[in-house]
């Protein structure tokens, strides 16, 4: 499941307008906050949702991974660039 918190998505709103492409904006930007995530996460066991914050948006942190808590070899899976939190 992907989420978005509502300062990120104003964020991303914001962004491409400056840069005046309209959808092709959208989908850049998007690809530039969630590139290394796409690729790892399916690569991951447990992860049930992955949430685009503000700080994301901006490239001052990953995206957070919120894990299933039932899933018990996920912990030491997770690659150490990626911020993870448990519900």
């Amino acid at each position: 499941k992907l989420k978005f918190h509502h300062e990120a998505m104003t964020a991303v709103v914001v962004e491409a307008m400056k840069r005046g492409a309209g959808a092709r904006s959208l989908r850049a930007i998007l690809e530039d906050v969630m590139l290394d995530i796409m690729y790892e996460i399916p690569s991951l066991d447990g992860i049930r949702e992955c949430v685009i914050t503000l700080d994301a948006v901006h490239g001052d942190a990953p995206p957070i991974l919120v894990r299933d808590p039932e899933h018990r070899r996920f912990q030491s899976a997770v690659p150490s660039t990626i911020g993870t939190v448990s519900p």
